[in-house]
C-alpha cells in the first residue's frame, strides 16, 4: 500500500494534522483503498500517513461518529460495510434535499459568474468521465469528485448553508457507493446532457424544470448503485438484504 506523507502536503494550509488525517482516511475509505469490512489500526495508519497516533485517533473518533468505521476492541477499527438499506436511506435523504435546492437556486436567480462556474465544473466532469477506466483507481476518483463538486455547487446556489452542509454529508458518503458502481462496470450515471439542461433551467429560470432534472439524476444514480450492490458477491450478506 502506497504511503502518503501528510506532513509533506502543502495543499491545505491552516488545517490541523488531525483534520488532514481525517480527510486522508475518509478518502481512503470512500474510494475503497480500505475495503468494507477491513480492519485498520492506529499504528498502521500512522505509518501510512507518516504521523503520530494522536491525530489518527482523533480522526478515527470523528469517522466513527459518521458511521464510516466502528471500533473493535483489541483489534482496531472496522470499515463500515456497504449495504442496500443504507444506500437507499441516503438516496431518500438526497432526494428530499437536492431537487428543492435546485428549485430554490433557480427561483432566487443564478448570476452569470456562477453559471460560468457551473459550466466549468460540468466540463471538468465530462473530461473526467471521458478518462474513466473502471480498473484505474485515480480516474474513477477524479470523476466521482468532479461529479460531486458540480452537484454541491448547484446546491450552494440556493443560498442555504444548512441545506448545503446536510447535502454534502450525504453526497460524500454516497461517493463510496458510486465508486463501487463504476469499478464494478455496472454502469454509472450519465449526467453529461442533463447537466447542460440543468444549467439552462437555472439560467431561464425554470425552478420546476431544475428540480425535475435533479430528481432524474438522483434516480439514475440510485439505480446504478443498487445494481452494483446486487451484482457484488462480496457484499451479498444479511446486511445487504436488510
Amino acid at each position: 500500500m502506497t504511503t502518503t506523507r501528510l506532513l509533506e502536503q502543502e495543499d491545505a494550509p491552516g488545517m490541523s494534522l488531525s483534520d488532514r488525517a481525517y480527510e486522508a482516511i475518509r478518502d481512503d475509505i470512500l474510494f475503497h483503498v480500505f475495503e468494507p469490512g477491513a480492519i485498520i489500526t492506529e499504528g498502521a495508519l500512522g505509518d501510512r500517513y507518516g504521523i503520530g497516533k494522536t491525530p489518527v485517533r482523533e480522526a478515527l473518533v470523528k469517522l466513527e461518529q459518521e458511521h464510516l468505521v466502528e471500533s473493535r476492541p483489541r483489534k482496531g477499527y472496522e470499515v463500515a460495510p456497504l449495504t442496500l438499506a443504507r444506500a437507499r436511506d441516503m438516496f431518500l435523504v438526497r432526494r428530499l434535499l437536492e431537487p428543492p435546492a435546485a428549485r430554490i437556486a433557480a427561483a432566487r436567480g443564478v448570476d452569470a459568474a456562477e453559471l460560468a462556474t457551473l459550466e466549468e465544473l460540468a466540463a471538468e466532469e465530462a473530461r473526467c468521465r471521458g478518462a474513466v477506466a473502471p480498473a484505474d483507481h485515480d480516474s474513477v476518483v477524479a470523476f466521482v469528485k468532479a461529479s460531486s463538486a458540480f452537484h454541491l455547487r448547484v446546491a450552494k446556489a440556493s443560498g442555504s448553508l444548512m441545506l448545503v452542509r446536510m447535502l454534502q454529508e450525504v453526497i460524500v458518503k454516497l461517493d463510496r457507493y458510486v465508486y463501487l458502481a463504476i469499478t464494478h462496470s455496472t454502469g454509472f450515471p450519465g449526467y453529461a446532457q442533463t447537466h447542460a439542461q440543468l444549467i439552462d433551467a437555472l439560467r431561464s429560470p425554470d425552478p420546476d424544470g431544475a428540480a425535475r432534472i435533479v430528481q432524474e439524476q438522483v434516480d439514475e444514480a440510485e439505480r446504478a448503485v443498487v445494481d452494483a450492490l446486487l451484482a457484488t458477491p462480496s457484499i451479498q450478506n444479511a446486511q445487504l438484504r436488510a
